[in-house]
């Protein structure tokens, strides 16, 4: 895949994090229990594999989304209303953080076996 499409994915991928991170709380009674955990995962776990596979260096953006799961738990606790900052949530921001670097490499093992190859 061409890398200005892998940088257009994950400039895509943080855009939706951070709208996802920083916006008011919005309540889905019906979701199954755990539902925000496993969105918390993906919500990290999605821009970390995108510059993974973008960028030769992509241990500042890894780094950064790393310090970036406490921090924003503080700012909604202290920002948004009707958010709270729970460690829980931190928890799982991290563990996307781990999924993403995990799924990234592999991603990026693929991609240069399958170039080699060809």
């Amino acid at each position: 895949m061409p890398r200005r499409w892998l940088t257009l994915a994950f400039a895509s991928t943080l855009a939706v994090h951070l709208a996802a991170i920083y916006w008011p709380r919005i309540d889905t009674p019906a979701a199954p229990t755990g539902t925000d955990k496993v969105v918390h995962v993906v919500l990290f776990a999605a821009p970390v594999v995108a510059a993974i596979l973008a960028f030769r260096r992509s241990w500042p953006v890894v780094m950064l989304l790393a310090a970036h799961a406490p921090l924003s738990e503080w700012v909604q606790s202290l920002v948004l209303p009707a958010r709270a900052g729970e460690i829980a949530d931190i928890a799982a921001d991290l563990a996307g953080v781990a999924l993403g670097v995990a799924l990234g490499v592999l991603g990026r093992r693929r991609s240069t076996a399958a170039t080699l190859v060809d």
